[in-house]
């Protein structure tokens, strides 16, 4: 089934459904509250995947028990190759677990192939989807899921949960590394320009999958912490969006990514320092006044004579080469303001780093020819937008400087900015103080060698 964006009919994707379908069911009720937005239950098709049987036969039971079995498809699909090779079984068989190319690249069978490849060729669905979501097994499979306390008073078992619900080979944090492998795999979206080294996988999917989100819920913080990390790393603070679900008896901490190119100046992006709250606050970076004492800068008038410190500034900053752009001046008879737009001029290129992502994430992205680069917004690492703004016959200006951050290169250069162009701009660093001196002395000796009467 071809997928086609911006249709009126969406299509979601659940790993690891369960004996309820609860996700499904609950996308497909007869109204649906998404985003302060009401959406028809009709307007969503599910394609369900289950690998224990029982839970399959129950989770169909459950949707045929709700009418809705004309928009959810449950679908038993074969262990993954994480799965796999804890039960021992051969990597080379003929569900073609795991396929060698000539470049000795292995390519792994996750829970998103296992459920295209359990389908017909003609049914397996193609193109954008709306979501791809799982809510993972938070156990690994050495946890005791028997012989759990009873609850107090009806003395009934805590959970009900079975082992190939409730557990999986190195836990949720394994299962959604398997699951990024295979979007990595499988997806084929506008951002990744570049083409894969082979021009044919050597499976039976070709990359024409991807979401326009990918989810997950967790069980435990420290999984999520650990996903989170590795997704900020790798797509940026702008394709993410995280939360928790609480307080109370239990929490719950979910996940969001996609692989959409994100807006630079995107709220997931904003900049904090490490003396700011770490929130997505409006709040600038840095916010201070200059105040002019020069007589040839204020002739020009204020807000002109700041804005050509602040490009001074960023055209010059000691190790980095800026691109400083004004942008249109506004005011209102009062008060008047300009801004200026700064970037790197070349972007500088990263590699992926081997400590900071699984191995599995970084062969597949390897193997796909996808670079560090490919994730970034076109701007680059980062962002950052100063507005210069003064009131009328007015010596005094309050300069704001706001910053966004897309890799943790481009966090590390905020850190710079964030340290230095307070200073810089003011002209109170070292640095400025022996230009303006030499510029002084430069005068001087200007005014010293001009003959008389000139």
């Amino acid at each position: 089934m071809e997928v086609q964006p911006r249709r009126s009919t969406h299509f979601g994707i659940d790993l690891g459904t369960g004996a309820t379908c609860i996700y499904p069911l609950l996308c497909c009720a007869s109204q649906v509250e998404i985003e302060d937005h009401n959406i028809a239950g009709s307007s969503w098709k599910w394609l369900a995947s289950e690998v224990d049987p029982i839970s399959c036969s129950m989770a169909f039971e459950n949707v045929k028990a709700n009418g809705s079995e004309s928009r959810i498809q449950v679908v038993q699909v074969q262990p993954t190759s994480t799965q796999q090779k804890q039960i021992g079984t051969t990597a080379h068989d003929d569900s073609d677990s795991m396929v060698e190319d000539a470049t000795t690249f292995t390519i792994q069978k996750g829970p998103l192939r296992c459920i295209l490849e359990a389908l017909p060729k003609q049914s397996q669905p193609q193109g954008m989807v709306d979501v791809i979501m799982t809510n993972p097994p938070f156990h690994e499979p050495d946890a005791t899921l028997e012989n759990q306390p009873v609850r107090a008073g009806d003395q009934r078992a805590k959970t009900t949960i079975t082992q190939s619900e409730g557990c999986y080979p190195g836990g949720e944090v394994q299962f959604l590394v398997d699951t990024l492998v295979d979007a990595i795999q499988l997806t084929k979206h506008p951002t990744l320009q570049v083409m894969p080294r082979a021009t044919v996988l050597p499976t039976k999917i070709q990359p024409n999958l991807t979401a326009r989100w990918y989810a997950s819920m967790f069980g435990k913080k420290t999984s999520w912490t650990q996903v989170s990390r590795i997704l900020a790393y790798m797509l940026g603070p702008a394709r993410i969006q995280a939360t928790e679900f609480g307080p109370g008896n239990l929490t719950r901490w979910f996940l969001a990514w996609t692989f959409a190119r994100p807006n630079p100046r995107s709220p997931l992006a904003i900049y904090h320092s490490k003396h700011q709250s770490n929130t997505t606050s409006k709040e600038p970076m840095l916010s201070f006044q200059v105040t002019l004492e020069d007589v040839t800068e204020r002739a020009q008038g204020v807000i002109q004579g700041v804005v050509d410190r602040v490009m001074s500034c960023f055209t010059s900053f000691p190790g980095f080469e800026f691109i400083a752009t004004r942008v249109g001046e506004q005011g209102n008879g009062t008060t008047a303001s300009m801004g200026v737009n700064i970037q790197e001029k070349t972007p500088t290129v990263e590699e992926w780093d081997s400590g900071l992502l699984p191995r599995a994430i970084l062969e597949a992205l390897q193997y796909r020819g996808i670079s560090f680069m490919h994730f970034l917004p076109s701007e680059g690492h980062f962002l950052v937008d100063v507005t210069v703004s003064a009131s009328s016959n007015d010596t005094t200006a309050t300069v704001q400087l706001h910053g966004y951050a897309h890799s943790h290169f481009g966090r590390k250069v905020l850190d710079k900015i964030a340290a230095h162009a307070q200073a810089d701009i003011c002209r109170t660093s070292r640095r400025w103080r022996r230009i303006v001196k030499r510029q002084m002395e430069g005068r001087l000796q200007y005014e010293q060698y001009q003959p008389m009467g000139t």
